[in-house]
């Protein structure tokens, strides 16, 4: 670990031999409850009706792999060492209709509280995933020269990358802003000291920009990537001190 980062609480081996270990009932302020929990084997066929139900545009947004049942299976197959994913999954009971998507909420959270009876009912299979998140646990050198340009210092040891998403009919009401303060808490007993946005989001997203800011991301400076078609993205970082 370098010098300046936290002292790991956790390993990744603590949380493949007890995944339970990071694993969180949550209560969103629209009185949604779900499960916020690493992927196990058994979620396959869940994760790819999650990554098929996307939209396009939500898709167009967020592309860190393709979002098909091919993926799912071997993501939830995988034993993975620089990734946790995690899925925020949603009790049978209270699912929703498409139809209802067009009812917005403030998207701000209601503190999180665990519940065993909560976890072990979804263990049962029932409920369906409404988010899925991507944290890797080290930042690649091509991530790290640019935030250098702009005069911030970061190392492969001491800052992690995430990705969140959230299922179109979920959008704004109140589900990440929670599942993003338990991924910082996660990458905290990690022992790292920064978070930032794996290849950062594009300047026109101002929703998605706005998101950030509130749950404590900083716009640090800007880049355009040949996949963007020639449209900015702001690079984005939390610091976990």
């Amino acid at each position: 670990m370098t010098r300046g980062s936290k002292d790991p609480q956790l390993t990744i081996d603590d949380i493949h031999s007890n995944p339970a270990c990071i694993s969180k009932a949550i209560t969103t302020r629209s009185g949604l409850e779900l499960t916020f929990r690493p992927i196990q084997k058994t979620d396959a066929a869940m994760l790819g009706r999650y990554f098929l139900g996307l939209s396009e545009e939500l898709k167009a947004l967020y592309a860190p792999h393709p979002f098909d049942q091919a993926t799912a299976d071997q993501l939830c197959a995988a034993v993975e060492t620089d990734f946790i994913r995690m899925v925020g999954v949603l009790l049978g009971a209270q699912k929703q209709e498409a139809s209802t998507s067009s009812a917005r909420l403030d998207d701000q959270e209601q503190g999180a509280s665990t519940s065993s009876a909560r976890l072990e009912g979804e263990g049962r299979g029932e409920g369906e995933i409404i988010a899925y998140f991507i944290l890797q646990l080290s930042t690649p050198p091509h991530e790290i020269e640019r935030y250098a340009n702009v005069g911030v210092a970061i190392t492969a040891e001491d800052t992690c990358r995430v990705a969140p998403s959230v299922t179109d009919a979920y959008q704004n009401q109140g589900v990440g802003s929670p599942l993003m303060q338990h991924i910082a808490w996660i990458a905290r007993q990690l022992g790292r000291k920064n978070m930032v946005l794996m290849e950062g989001v594009y300047g026109h997203n101002a929703r998605a920009r706005h998101y950030y800011q509130k749950t404590g991301f900083r716009e640090v400076g800007t880049f355009t990537p040949t996949w963007s078609a020639g449209r900015p993205c702001f690079d984005m970082i939390m610091m976990l001190d």
